[in-house]
């Protein structure tokens, strides 16, 4: 038994302590009391982060297009340079069949 009370008496003596942690628990947890300024405040950066959201998706929008302009340019451009290469090679075909032929006159 007189394990028991000096267990109790410990206890007792912590208390404040004790108490002191449940008490900072409690306040923590308290929800605080909203207020019409809050909401408006809440509704307010709502409207603003609605309006960033569409100037990003516009912005996407915008270099999509842009992105799908270049892919566009760049396939002309392959395709014109295939044609120069072609008019190439004939001009280096027509080059050397002349060349052979001033060589074996």
């Amino acid at each position: 038994m007189p394990g028991a009370i000096s267990a109790i008496g410990a206890i007792l003596r912590q208390a404040p302590v004790i108490l002191a942690a449940a008490d900072a628990l409690v306040s923590r947890t308290r929800r605080p009391q909203v207020t019409s300024d809050d909401l408006d405040g809440l509704r307010q950066r709502l409207g603003e982060l609605e309006h960033h959201q569409q100037a990003n998706a516009t912005l996407a929008k915008d270099l999509a297009d842009a992105t799908t302009a270049m892919a566009s340019a760049i396939q002309t451009n392959a395709a014109q340079t295939r044609q120069a290469f072609l008019l190439a090679m004939g001009a280096l075909v027509i080059a050397v069949s002349a060349l052979l032929v001033a060589l074996l006159r």
